[in-house]
C-alpha cells in the first residue's frame, strides 16, 4: 500500500468471540472499518480470497483453534498485505511458528493498535511501539 488512507479496511482473524468483538469495537472507535472476520484458518483464507485488494491490513491471532496461523501469514506476505499479530504467545513463540509480522500481546492495548494502524494508513511499515 503506497498511498495514504484515513480509513483502513481491516480483516480480523481471531477465534475467541469476545476478543474478536473487542477488536472490532476498538478498530471502529479508531475510525477504521472491519470488512470481515474469521475464526478458523480455512475461513480466513477464503475471506482473503474474497476481499482481495480491498484489505488494507489484517489483525491476526497466531493460533486459531489449535492451528497455526502461518498459512494465513504466508499468503498475506505474498500479497503484500500488512498484518499485526495479536496473540497470547510471546514474540519468540510466534517467531518459532514461522510468523514474522509485528506482535502485540493479549490483552491488547487500543492505543498501540491505533499507532500501528496509523503507520499503515501513512504507508509505512508497521512495528510494535517500543
Amino acid at each position: 500500500m503506497n498511498e495514504r488512507k484515513d480509513r483502513l479496511n481491516l480483516l480480523v482473524i481471531e477465534d475467541e468471540t469476545l476478543v474478536c468483538m473487542d477488536l472490532e469495537e476498538a478498530v471502529e472507535e479508531l475510525g477504521h472499518r472491519v470488512i470481515d472476520v474469521a475464526g478458523h484458518v480455512d475461513r480466513a483464507l477464503q475471506r482473503i480470497a474474497t476481499h482481495g485488494t480491498s484489505i488494507d491490513c489484517v489483525l491476526l491471532d497466531a493460533n486459531l483453534g489449535g492451528h497455526s496461523a502461518r498459512p494465513i501469514a504466508d499468503i498475506l506476505a505474498e500479497r503484500g498485505i500488512p498484518y499485526l499479530v495479536i496473540s497470547g504467545y510471546d514474540e519468540p513463540s510466534v517467531r518459532r511458528m514461522g510468523i514474522s509480522g509485528p506482535v502485540l500481546a493479549k490483552p491488547f492495548n487500543s492505543k498501540c493498535i491505533g499507532s500501528m494502524l496509523n503507520a499503515v494508513a501513512r504507508g509505512e511499515t508497521i512495528a510494535p511501539p517500543g
